[in-house]
């Protein structure tokens, strides 16, 4: 198995140097605003909140770890306030009422509500259910305000380069395409296989639809776009590979069988070739 470098590491997959960035800028600061930050694990919380792979992803998990926030502390403070000598034994209930408000209303940022929710009544809040409240919005605030400073700051690839992230899965789908061997002998063990393709296929078609919504990584997008054109060589790849199977699986009622099957298998090949071409131009 391959070693991946770090450096290669990092490329596929940077939120490890952007939380240590962060947390990095955080520690400097804290000597500064110590006395506005009255729990820095929530500083921290925040900013592994915001290092995510693209800017979309990051705005969505900032957005749910506020509003669950926001919600789950209201909700604790009213249940705490309303048995202000036995909020212990409100605990189940807090829990249970947030659960039932996530699934009924928001339908998301279910466990940070729960875990909110549950921290005020435990005694996080003691006494002061809404101080809690504003001092965790407050702390989870500079986290993410550090999280996107960093986001924003953070080296990326030239518009013209595709996502690294892209370009590991492309690699990875070609070299299952070119480790399919058809042949008379263990046809039939190929469907599977094929079948997986077609599922990678699918996944690579989400991950461009995935870059393209966000935008962070591809400026311009049209027809010449080399993730759609990577994928629609797949596509093309993974039809003919289907054409050589099923000939293969009929190759004693198949009068044509050679000539049917030269002609995909060459096909295939040279679709394969512009995969590899398409690949080595753009990464």
């Amino acid at each position: 198995m391959k070693k991946i470098s770090m450096k290669e590491r990092l490329a596929l997959d940077p939120r490890v140097a952007k939380v240590l960035i962060s947390i990095t800028i955080a520690i400097l600061l804290f000597p500064v605003m110590g006395d506005w930050i009255v729990y820095p694990t929530y500083v921290f919380n925040a900013i592994y909140i915001t290092a995510q792979m693209t800017k979309g992803a990051t705005y969505k998990s900032s957005i749910e770890r506020i509003v669950g926030t926001i919600v789950g502390g209201v909700l604790a403070a009213f249940v705490y306030l309303l048995v202000p000598n036995h909020h212990y034994i409100m605990i189940p209930i807090g829990a249970a009422l947030a659960v039932a408000l996530s699934y009924l209303f928001t339908k998301k940022f279910t466990m940070v509500i729960v875990v909110i929710t549950v921290m005020v009544l435990v005694g996080k809040g003691d006494g002061e259910p809404i101080v809690f409240l504003r001092d965790r919005l407050f702390d989870t605030m500079i986290g993410l305000a550090i999280g996107f400073l960093v986001y924003a700051l953070y080296p990326r690839k030239k518009a013209k380069k595709l996502n690294q992230v892209f370009i590991s899965k492309e690699k990875d789908l070609l070299a299952n395409i070119k480790a399919l061997e058809i042949n008379s002998e263990d046809a039939k063990a190929l469907a599977p296989k094929i079948k997986g393709l077609w599922k990678q296929l699918i996944d690579l078609r989400k991950t461009r639809e995935q870059i393209i919504t966000d935008s962070s990584f591809v400026g311009d997008v049209n027809s010449e776009e080399p993730m759609l054109q990577f994928t629609i060589l797949v596509e093309r790849a993974i039809n003919n590979i289907e054409i050589l199977y099923h000939v293969t699986l009929d190759k004693e009622v198949e009068p044509d069988y050679e000539i049917v099957f030269d002609y995909h298998q060459q096909a295939c090949k040279k679709v394969i070739n512009e995969m590899e071409t398409l690949i080595t131009k753009h990464q």
